[in-house]
């Protein structure tokens, strides 16, 4: 695998040698190493699908991992495998960068450059979550969000909520653990009352009080 290095202050620069194999090498070996996160822009492209199934695959458990992807389907892949994931309009480059330490970055028509400079991280890093947050979430959550509230506020089991959604439970729970972070909610119940408080569900019933046993009379 030939490829030339570039030394710089605090860091190296590895210039890769054009081919895929060695990009997958490389790849893989990031996503292995990674110990807390990971953020992938994959390439636009027929391979997209793979790298990203692999990179779900090979996460560690416990390593955060999300996907800025081109598509609802390729977000789908993303959020089957376990990893968040947000649909971007705009064409990005091939990145990777697992811990905010080290980069995998390829321009189109490009080598790819294995990053271990920490300036140079520092700045992917800042733009990569600047996509991110300019980035929206797949369609099919955003349009699920109002039935899944529905079925948190009337109590129904994952199982059977998940089922009548045509989605899988851990689809489900992760959507649910999703919107209760979004409207900040520390319980299913409260995520129900935020949802009414902030008008997510308009003309939606109110969630259902547990029976108060002040005036309850005595069972005979």
């Amino acid at each position: 695998m030939a490829q030339t290095a570039t030394h710089t202050e605090g860091g190296v620069i590895v210039e890769l040698a054009h081919d895929e194999q060695t990009v997958l090498t490389y790849r893989r070996r990031i996503i292995a190493n990674a110990s807390s996160d990971l953020l992938y822009a994959p390439a636009r492209g027929s391979t997209a699908r793979h790298a990203v199934s692999e990179l779900v695959r090979i996460a560690g458990s416990g390593v955060a991992v999300r996907v800025l992807c081109g598509s609802a389907e390729l977000a789908a892949v993303a959020t089957d495998g376990g990893a968040k994931a947000r649909i971007c309009d705009a064409a990005l480059p091939e990145l990777l960068i697992a811990d905010e330490r080290t980069a995998l970055l390829r321009l189109a028509g490009a080598r790819a450059l294995l990053i271990n400079a920490p300036v140079l991280v520092t700045t992917l890093v800042a733009l990569g979550e600047q996509a991110w947050e300019a980035a929206g979430p797949p369609a099919e959550q955003a349009g699920m969000t109002p039935a899944i509230l529905r079925a948190m506020m009337a109590g129904h089991k994952d199982a059977v909520a998940a089922r009548q959604l045509g989605l899988s439970i851990r689809q489900y729970r992760r959507y649910v653990a999703e919107i209760m972070r979004d409207i900040g909610a520390a319980s299913r119940f409260q995520a129900g009352a935020r949802a009414v408080e902030l008008g997510l569900l308009t003309g939606a019933a109110q969630p259902m009080m547990p029976p108060s046993t002040g005036n309850t009379p005595p069972v005979r």
